[in-house]
């Protein structure tokens, strides 16, 4: 009888590449539990890898945020910065995504984590129409993904999302095959509340009243536009769009879409001029023309 030979080596392998994505998807995740948001890895094998679920003062957020972690090991370009190439037909698909879809790139070589999002880089039609198979993105320090970044992103998304409910709500009020007085009262109400709960939101509403700080900046705009309200038209409404710009930008660094921006005024000076009526009366004072 011949010799019998026994192979030893028969444990099962971790693969360096499977430990790469593991190690990528897990600082990203880190990087989101410091931001606030919980981060759930996905099991299929579609393109996206993590699930993210966001709150804001300890209530869940009514949207998620999609996330696609590589990880790799990046070397500088010739211009110092650093550069990852993508699918043209990958990216076309993450920019058609309604949902918040950010794309993070783990580099290995010193353990910092890049992201963008794909729908600020390029338009549908430009990765329609290019001849291109890739494009290049270039990661620069304002593509370090950390937890300041991280909670501004978030707060990116959730204003995109009620900007787009908004935007939902509008299109069925001009569009909607249904559309009848009743439906229509229905709608208008809906968007006012879409507007209340953004205010809502970022603070500038709580338990029935404005709040004090908010209150403060449409009272100091008032003062910083009266000088001038005369000769270029200014008004109240101007003074309330001002506060409300500022508030948002010293919240999260942002700005607000237009149709977000329009029915936040609407139903923010409903209100305030409602809940505080002797400040506003003395802040519409400073103009020749009636908010």
């Amino acid at each position: 009888m011949g010799a019998v030979s026994i192979s030893l080596n028969t444990m099962t392998k971790i693969v360096a590449n499977h430990r790469l994505a593991h190690t990528a998807c897990l600082a990203v995740s880190t990087v989101l539990a410091k931001a606030g948001a919980l981060a759930e890895s996905i099991k299929n094998d579609y393109g996206e890898d993590l699930l993210v679920q966001t709150q804001l003062h300890d209530d869940a957020d009514s949207f998620k945020i999609w996330i696609q972690v590589k990880g790799t090991s990046l070397k500088k370009s010739a211009d110092g910065f650093f550069r990852y190439r993508f699918k043209v037909d990958h990216l076309r698909r993450w920019a058609l995504n309604i949902e918040p879809m950010l794309v993070c790139i783990y580099n290995e070589e010193n353990g910092v984590v890049y992201a963008f999002d794909p729908r600020d880089y390029f338009t549908v039609w430009e990765l329609h129409s290019t001849s291109d198979h890739t494009k290049s993105i270039k990661f620069t320090e304002g593509n370090v993904f950390d937890e300041g970044t991280a909670k501004h992103y978030i707060w990116e998304s959730r204003t995109r999302h009620f900007s787009a409910m908004l935007a939902l709500t509008e299109n069925s009020r001009q569009y909607g095959y249904d559309n009848n007085k009743r439906r229509d009262k229905i709608l208008r109400k809906e968007i006012v509340m879409i507007s209340y709960e953004y205010l809502r939101s970022i603070g500038v509403v709580a338990d029935g009243s404005i709040s004090s700080s908010f209150v403060k900046l449409v009272m100091d705009s008032a003062d910083n536009l009266k000088e001038n309200g005369k000769e270029y038209g200014f008004n109240i409404n101007c003074a309330f769009i001002l506060a409300l710009l500022n508030h948002v930008h010293d919240l999260f660094g942002g700005g607000l879409p237009g149709n977000l921006l329009e029915h936040c005024h609407d139903i923010g000076v409903r209100l305030f001029s409602e809940l505080e009526k002797d400040k506003w009366l003395k802040a519409s004072s400073h103009f020749t023309t009636g908010g």
